[in-house]
């Protein structure tokens, strides 16, 4: 029925239309609202501040855009008109977060954070848009440290924060990658990419080229299983960067992506399963999620997980699982899976958190796969939260063949 708007007669809603209300189908309709939200394992979100006895971190300077782990600590780094950084205790007898630092002058740490055993958590900051911005620093973050007890009010010790230097004057740092074995930090350069590394020993600098001629390039950097240091350029080539003798190559092998939809190709989120060596890497544009096998030279997408375009975070359970979540700007996100032994993928739906806070989880930027099962999301709103999903329990899968 039309609503008649002469009249003034609307139509009489379906739940109250006595022909309508007691029907099974209507039972399945009213249940339907639900089936939208993440049913499979369960999801929380952590308030950005000690709970009780804290403010978070404010409305417009909580989004979170980079996470690491690292010496029995989960850190994150915001963005907005302040960046922050932050640690979570996971510990159930300390489990606490705590704002670590506010990085006066910079608005931006988006996947750029980064713990190297021996040396401690780095920052790669940024400020977009900011008129006569020196450039982005890489800072030291010192380690936490809590006085006190579960008992007591927190009393936190704010660490130490150091800088660096500036990689690449004027630009912004616009991702940075640790490299535990040679105790490096590499990173892109925000306007140019160039590409920079940082000795965490020396505290020195070094540019070793532009991974794109036409700056089309992805604000994302992988750690590959041979150790080099892969980024993605215009049309989704695949660029790779040898710490050895410090050559800048292209690979051969371009992100898969839909017919003609070339120039769009970015990389919006990938990760290493370090079991077998290979990347998963999800699209901007359409929401594609394939996998590369750099050793072998080969690309092939999987398949689209989610309606969504724009995979943004992404991250491999310890039992091979894939996990990431897809959605546009300004838009619900939806949480996905992907099963690399069957090949399944699933929709799990809205991350919607009944504990630590009820929430509704919108926009993402960011996951991280702790080695106890736990994935953690970073929300990326002007009110985030750090999201942990817990996955049902699943059979670990067996050890690769080598």
């Amino acid at each position: 029925m039309r609503p008649d708007l002469d009249g003034r007669e609307w139509p009489v809603p379906l739940n109250l239309d006595p022909r309508y209300k007691d029907s099974p189908l209507m039972a399945r309709l009213h249940g339907a609202r639900w089936q939208g939200l993440v049913s499979e394992g369960y999801v929380v979100a952590k308030e950005l501040a000690i709970r009780g006895s804290g403010r978070p971190i404010p409305p417009g300077e909580c989004a979170v855009t980079s996470l690491a782990m690292g010496d029995g600590w989960v850190f994150g780094a915001t963005s907005g008109r302040r960046a922050h950084v932050f640690a979570y205790c996971p510990r159930p007898a300390e489990e606490v977060v705590l704002d670590l630092a506010v990085l006066e002058g910079h608005t931006s740490v988006r996947h750029a954070l980064a713990w190297l055993p021996g040396f401690g958590l780095f920052a790669g900051t940024c400020a977009p848009g900011r008129s006569g911005y020196a450039g982005g620093e890489v800072l030291r973050v010192g380690a936490p440290h809590l006085v006190g007890s579960v008992i007591q009010e927190w009393n936190p010790v704010p660490p130490p924060v150091d800088s660096l230097g500036i990689p690449v004057a004027g630009e912004g740092v616009a991702c940075m990658i640790g490299d535990a074995d040679r105790d490096r930090l590499y990173g892109l350069s925000d306007r140019t990419g160039t590409l920079f590394s940082v000795d965490a020993r020396s505290g020195k600098f070094e540019t070793h080229g532009i991974v794109d001629e036409m700056h089309g390039f992805s604000p994302e950097l992988l750690l590959g299983p041979d150790g080099l240091v892969y980024a993605c350029g215009t049309y989704g080539r695949i660029v790779r960067f040898n710490p050895e003798d410090g050559s800048l190559a292209e690979t051969g092998v371009d992100l898969p992506r839909m017919a003609g939809r070339g120039q769009y190709s970015r990389v919006g989120a990938w990760t290493l399963d370090e079991r077998t060596g290979l990347i998963y890497a999800g699209d901007v544009a359409d929401g594609l999620l394939s996998v590369l096998d750099v050793r072998a030279g080969e690309a092939r997408p999987l398949g689209k997980p989610t309606p969504q375009p724009h995979v943004r975070a992404l991250a491999v359970a310890p039992d091979g699982h894939v996990y990431g979540i897809a959605g546009a700007r300004d838009t619900i996100g939806h949480l996905f899976c992907h099963d690399p032994a069957t090949g399944e993928m699933r929709d799990l739906g809205v991350m919607a958190a009944g504990t630590d806070r009820r929430w509704y989880g919108y926009e993402f930027d960011c996951a991280l796969a702790a080695r106890d099962g736990r994935i953690y999301f970073g929300e990326s709103d002007r009110i985030s939260h750090l999201f942990i999903y817990f996955p049902p329990a699943i059979p670990p899968a067996p050890e690769p063949v080598e």
